[in-house]
């Protein structure tokens, strides 16, 4: 009787456990995906307050090149920057990489990219690899209007998601290892 009476309290443990673990590792996912797409929103914030601010498709070439490129400093995600007039030619570009690399991005621009852009929404790919570096790249644009919202051209950046997210993919696997050994010491 002592025998069963302990199987069955021991199966109701591992139950409850199971039970608390799995929540917990919804938990973790549920931050987890909060803080991709508060990664995601804060690039496309940047990229759209450029827009609104410096109006990039109205200003001489040279300050559009100085307003891609100071927005490569405090954006290390920013792998390269490109402004595009309405009409889809490139007005300037900027690049933490190769121009030989960097000449790149402007392939990268589907059908999909330039209509969602000129509708006036915001856009971004899928995740791709860089054939070079293995870094995990996705491009976000958003188009550039006047006063008036008349569609000027678009502001593109290929970001890299190995800047920030990985940090947060460690911080992933350090929470399943606390989680594991909180459940292996209570085992015990």
């Amino acid at each position: 009787m002592l025998l069963i009476s302990g199987a069955l309290q021991i199966f109701s443990n591992i139950q409850t456990q199971q039970t608390t673990i799995a929540h917990q590792q919804q938990l973790i996912a549920q931050g987890a995906s909060k803080s991709v797409s508060s990664f995601i929103q804060e690039k496309f914030s940047v990229l759209e307050t450029t827009v609104r601010l410096a109006k990039p498709a109205v200003v001489s070439p040279e300050e559009q090149k100085q307003i891609l490129e100071s927005l490569l400093v405090p954006q290390p995600a920013f792998r390269q920057l490109v402004l595009l007039d309405a009409q889809d030619q490139e007005l300037a570009q900027a690049s933490r990489i190769s121009q030989v690399a960097a000449g790149r991005l402007a392939e990268r621009f589907g059908g999909d990219l330039l209509v969602q852009i000129k509708q006036g929404k915001k856009y971004i790919s899928s995740v791709y690899i860089d054939p070079v570096t293995s870094e995990p790249l996705v491009i976000m644009a958003v188009p550039a209007r006047n006063a008036l919202g008349d569609f000027q051209g678009t502001l593109a950046a290929e970001v890299n998601l190995q800047v920030d997210l990985w940090d947060l993919v460690d911080q992933l696997k350090w929470a399943r290892q606390v989680t594991l050994t909180w459940w292996i010491d209570k085992a015990i």
